[in-house]
C-alpha cells in the first residue's frame, strides 16, 4: 500500500515503510552479478550489513544471546513518526556524522546501541503544524546534523542529511558529509557533497523556499516557500504530505538550543517593554492623535 493508494495521508504507515525494504531485498536477493550486489550496497547505503556482520561475530565470540533479538517492525521512535525499520535503512545509509553519537555510547558501557537512538524529533509538521515559520522556529539555532524525512503525494520519499545547522542564506552551505537519497518508489543516492543545502525566506534576489543540489538548473529537491509543493526527479512535482526533521547531534548541541530559545525569548520580553523616546508631551503621534479630534489629555483633566 502507498500513498497515491491510501489517499492523503499525515503520517508514513507501517506498510510502506515495509515496502521500502522489501523494494532492497527484492533487488538484492534477485541480483545473481555480486559485483552489482556489492556496488549497490558501496553507492547507496554502505552500513546496510555493519550490523548484522558485527552480530555474527558476537554470537561467535560467545558475546551475543540469540534469544535477544526483539521484533521492532511496528516500533517508533519516541515521538516521531519514524518507525525502527525505516529509521535503521536510514542509518545505514548516511555517513558516520549522523550515527557517532549512538556508537560512543556503545563503546562506553558496552551495552548494545541502536545507530539511532539519540535521534531526538526537531519538527514534526503532523504536531507543529506545515509551515514555513515553524519549521525555521524549531529547527533554526540547533548546530549539529540533522536528517530531514520528506513526504511526498504518489508514494514519493525522500531523506536529506544535512551536517550543518540550518539557516537562511543567500549561499548555498553544507559538508561533506551531506546528501540525499530517495527511499520510495525507488531507491537510491541522488546526490552527496559539500555547498547543496539553501533555504531562504527573507530575500528577494534567489528562489525562496528549501533547494537541495548545487546544480541549480536541475535540482535534486526543491519546496517552495508555502511547503505545499515538492520538486523533484527530472522537474516532477508533488503535494508535500508531512516533514519531519530529526536532531542526530549529542543531546549537549539540544540543550544549547533550548537555551538560546529562552535567550531570544527573553530579548524579545524586553524589546516590548522599552519605552518611547522622549516626553509624550513632546511626542508627534500625540499631536497626530489631537488633530484627528482624539483627547489624548485625560490624565491631566483629572483634579488634583
Amino acid at each position: 500500500m502507498n500513498m497515491a493508494s491510501s489517499g492523503y495521508m499525515c503520517n508514513i504507515t507501517e506498510d510502506s515503510h515495509a515496502n521500502v525494504l522489501a523494494k532492497i531485498a527484492t533487488k538484492l536477493s534477485t541480483c545473481k552479478d555480486m559485483n552489482a550486489i556489492s556496488n549497490f550496497i558501496q553507492n547507496n547505503c554502505p552500513e546496510l550489513l555493519t550490523g548484522m556482520h558485527n552480530w555474527v561475530l558476537m554470537l561467535l565470540n560467545g558475546e551475543a544471546d540469540p534469544g535477544a533479538l526483539i521484533p521492532i517492525i511496528d516500533t517508533r521512535i519516541v515521538g516521531s513518526n519514524l518507525s525502527y525499520p525505516l529509521a535503521w535503512l536510514i542509518s545505514c545509509c548516511v555517513p558516520a556524522t549522523y550515527t557517532v553519537e549512538s556508537t560512543l555510547k556503545s563503546t562506553v558501557d558496552d551495552s548494545p546501541q541502536l545507530q539511532w537512538d539519540h535521534w531526538v524529533t526537531l519538527y514534526d509538521s503532523n504536531s507543529k503544524g506545515l509551515s514555513m515559520n515553524r519549521f525555521q522556529h524549531h529547527i533554526f539555532n540547533y548546530r549539529g546534523p540533522t536528517i530531514m524525512v520528506v513526504t511526498c503525494s504518489a508514494g514519493h520519499l525522500f531523506v536529506v542529511a544535512a551536517d550543518q545547522e540550518w539557516r537562511e542564506s543567500t549561499k548555498h552551505w553544507g559538508g561533506a558529509s551531506c546528501c540525499i537519497f530517495q527511499l520510495s518508489p525507488t531507491f537510491k543516492l541522488i546526490e552527496e557533497g559539500p555547498d547543496m543545502m539553501f533555504i531562504n525566506e527573507k530575500s528577494r534576489n534567489v528562489p525562496r523556499g528549501i533547494t537541495i543540489g548545487r546544480n541549480c538548473k536541475n535540482l535534486a529537491l526543491s519546496i517552495d516557500s508555502s511547503l505545499s509543493t515538492v520538486t523533484h526527479t527530472y522537474g516532477m512535482q508533488s503535494d508535500l504530505i508531512a516533514l519531519e526533521v530529526l536532531a542526530c547531534g549529542s543531546s549537549s548541541t539540544l540543550s544549547k538550543q533550548a537555551k538560546q530559545k529562552q535567550w531570544e525569548l527573553k530579548e524579545a520580553h524586553k524589546q516590548r517593554r522599552v519605552p518611547l523616546p522622549g516626553k509624550w508631551e513632546e511626542n508627534p503621534d500625540k499631536y497626530l492623535l489631537e488633530m484627528g479630534g482624539i483627547n489624548v489629555s485625560h490624565a491631566e483633566q483629572i483634579p488634583d
